[in-house]
């Protein structure tokens, strides 16, 4: 609120409203690496706080990954040729700036094992 007083005693008044416009943030932290079991399905929603005007760029999505909205991966590795280690890039961008952070996702296989001696 701003107020105005002359030297005569009159005042005036006003209120508004300051709207402050910044870059993207995350409102929690992203791991830095996935491990995610092959066979299995995964969905990941990155944490941001205000998704209007925000957009995604990423680096190439390696094969059983889909960035399936505007703000959510999914996982799906379920062959063999899906297994190891993957970085992504992802940047986060408005008008008034961008965030670029950087992740990996690890597909791993459990190896065989015996319930019991043959």
């Amino acid at each position: 609120m701003v107020s105005l007083i002359d030297y005569h005693g009159g005042s005036y008044s006003e209120s508004f409203d300051l709207i402050v416009h910044s870059p993207p943030a995350l409102n929690s932290a992203i791991p830095k690496l996935f491990k995610l079991r092959a066979g299995s399905d995964y969905e990941y929603s990155i944490p941001i706080e205000d998704k209007s005007g925000v957009t995604l760029t990423h680096s190439q999505i390696p094969l059983a990954f889909t960035n399936v909205e505007k703000f959510i991966y999914l996982f799906s590795p379920k062959e063999l040729k899906h297994l190891g280690t993957y970085q992504i890039i992802a940047k986060l961008e408005n008008f008034w700036g961008s965030i670029t952070y950087t992740f990996k996702v690890e597909v791993f296989n459990d190896p065989p094992y015996f319930i019991r001696a043959p």
